[in-house]
């Protein structure tokens, strides 16, 4: 196994097994435990993790949201389906992964929503997708977004 080919890591995910809402409690979650000196796997609970951390380790917390951002559109021009993943901002734009990407040309119009939402393509961005994007402007964009936009589960 090579840990660092893309296939080694893709598989079957049927849609069932995609979590919709959080664990209730939380903490009932489920926590993969490796035992790297045997090699072993063990399905454990989340609430059971001080088990297994020592003096000396470091636990992360990810406190990042996902927002409901994967915006579905149509093209002004010609009424073209048109989808939009906003990544991060940038000054007053944004990185966004844009499908079709081949077609979203800079200066095409986007509308979202009917006409509460329109942006427009900039400039392409040297990755599969990638779009510069600016937003017109709203008193609140990300109330905007909620509104329009959708929350992204993979594959982005």
């Amino acid at each position: 196994m090579d840990p660092f080919d893309i296939k080694t890591y893709e598989f079957d995910l049927p849609q069932q097994h995609i979590a919709q809402y959080p664990q209730s409690p939380r903490d009932h979650s489920r926590l993969l435990v490796v035992n790297r000196s045997n090699n072993s796997l063990k399905d454990q609970m989340f609430c059971e993790i001080t088990d297994y951390l020592g003096s000396n380790d470091v636990l992360v917390i990810n406190e990042t949201r996902v927002i409901a951002a994967r915006l579905h559109g149509i093209k002004e021009e010609t009424g073209a389906a048109v989808e939009i993943l906003p990544l991060r901002p940038q000054e007053d734009n944004w990185i966004c992964l844009a499908r079709p990407a081949k077609r979203l040309k800079p200066g095409t119009i986007i509308m979202f929503g009917g006409d509460k939402m329109r942006a427009e393509i900039l400039a392409e961005l040297d990755f599969a997708g990638g779009k510069l994007i600016k937003f017109d402007k709203y008193e609140s964009w990300e109330q905007t977004v909620r509104e329009v936009g959708e929350i992204p589960l993979p594959p982005y």
